[in-house]
């Protein structure tokens, strides 16, 4: 068993449904500090960045808009509930 295998299957059980259900209050909330990380670290322009924790993608949809049609944005999460939702 990973030495990850709780914090993952809480990340995929009871935390991801809680995301869910209150995904416009979690999203908007959490929106406020990953704007004031992108504005104080930008990605360049064709840069390749990678979101780590992505969770629903938002953030990740975000820095793409930055680093633009030449660059790419990836994001991964331990919870495949959250990937799925982000498809």
């Amino acid at each position: 068993m990973s030495s990850n295998a709780e914090a993952t299957a809480a990340w995929d059980g009871p935390l991801v449904e809680r995301f869910v259900q209150f995904r416009d209050i979690v999203v908007a909330g959490l929106a406020n500090h990953g704007e004031k990380a992108l504005a104080m670290y930008p990605p360049p322009e064709s840069a390749a960045a990678l979101d780590v924790g992505c969770g629903f993608g938002d953030t990740t949809e975000r820095i793409a808009g930055l680093v633009g049609a030449t660059g790419h944005a990836h994001g991964v999460d331990v919870a495949p509930r959250f990937i799925e939702a982000a498809k």
